[in-house]
């Protein structure tokens, strides 16, 4: 019989060549440069949507406070005991921000960190965007560890971190929202600091001119916290309201780039262009509607703006 017999010419192929490798390579670097912009945009509203979340739970805290104490507003601040040398005659130059009574009343968790510790990435006091920057703080630098208060650039933004002095003392806590409050007592100031949102109190036992939650109109319009810093936000340094967070941000144009997670007085949460908000121009604070930076807006900060609606 006869046999037959295939012979293979060459070898059977195992992998690929280099000139196939490299357009393989190519391909994947052109996908990658197409797809990290867009994960990028994607983290960047993630964490928008975080923060909103975290002004919303704010809002809610903050009716319950409300809730538990006759209606009345939460404090911006309560200054405390004994220096002369305080905003007024026999007031302190020390006192407990707003965050305290909110945690002393269990309606948000203590964060539980100490004046060197890292930032809680659970807290939300603290928008996710300026979580390592801290802005400013009453604790002795030498305390403080790593942490310094930001410097350079247009815009100072980021966190605060304070102790307590009265409320829960020695403790400490970080908060990186501003809230739409005065931190003046009554003969303190011009009346008109005390149509905000909020006013301040006094553990003296001096008068205070906190409203109740129910007294302001237009609550779905009224603001109570904002991206940005601290109180008094008429004393406008680029940071008060920060449009720096969530986007489409030019530091050389901070009141008119970028984008502000605004709660409500009835605890809502919209995403505003920081060019509808008011500038370092105080009418824009404390005016009527017409003398505010877009009269068409309805964001109010101040009760003259809501005319006798």
């Amino acid at each position: 019989m006869k046999q037959t017999s295939q012979r293979w010419s060459g070898r059977r192929r195992t992998g690929f060549t280099l000139v196939e490798l490299l357009v393989v390579i190519g391909i994947i670097a052109v996908l990658i440069g197409i797809l990290l912009p867009s994960l990028s945009r994607a983290r960047k509203q993630a964490r928008t949507v975080q923060c909103a979340s975290q002004l919303r739970q704010l809002g809610i805290a903050v009716h319950n406070y409300a809730s538990d104490n006759k209606g009345f507003m939460l404090p911006t601040l309560a200054w405390g005991k004994g220096d002369p040398a305080g905003p007024a005659p026999g007031a302190s130059t020390k006192d407990d921000e707003w965050a305290w009574f909110l945690i002393a009343g269990g309606y948000v968790p203590d964060q539980n960190i100490g004046p060197s510790s890292e930032p809680s990435q659970r807290t939300i006091f603290v928008c996710p965007e300026v979580r390592s920057r801290m802005l400013a703080s009453n604790i002795p630098a030498g305390q403080l560890g790593q942490w310094t208060a930001s410097s350079g650039g247009t815009v100072h933004d980021g966190f605060d971190r304070r102790m307590s002095y009265f409320i829960q003392p020695g403790r400490v806590v970080d908060f990186g929202y501003g809230i739409n409050g005065a931190t003046f007592l009554p003969t303190q100031a011009p009346a008109q600091w005390y149509t905000f949102a909020t006013q301040a109190v006094s553990f003296e036992g001096a008068a205070s001119a906190l409203r109740t939650i129910g007294s302001i109109r237009r609550s779905a319009n009224f603001v109570l916290f904002f991206d940005g810093s601290e109180w008094n936000a008429p004393n406008n340094n680029n940071n008060r309201v920060s449009g720096a967070r969530h986007g489409d941000f030019d530091d050389t144009k901070p009141f008119d780039t970028g984008m502000v997670n605004v709660c409500f007085v009835d605890g809502h949460v919209d995403t505003v262009s920081r060019k509808l908000l008011p500038t370092t121009d105080a009418n824009q604070f404390f005016g009527t509607q017409a003398q505010m930076r877009d009269p068409n807006v309805a964001i109010y900060w101040n009760d003259t703006q809501l005319g006798n609606d």
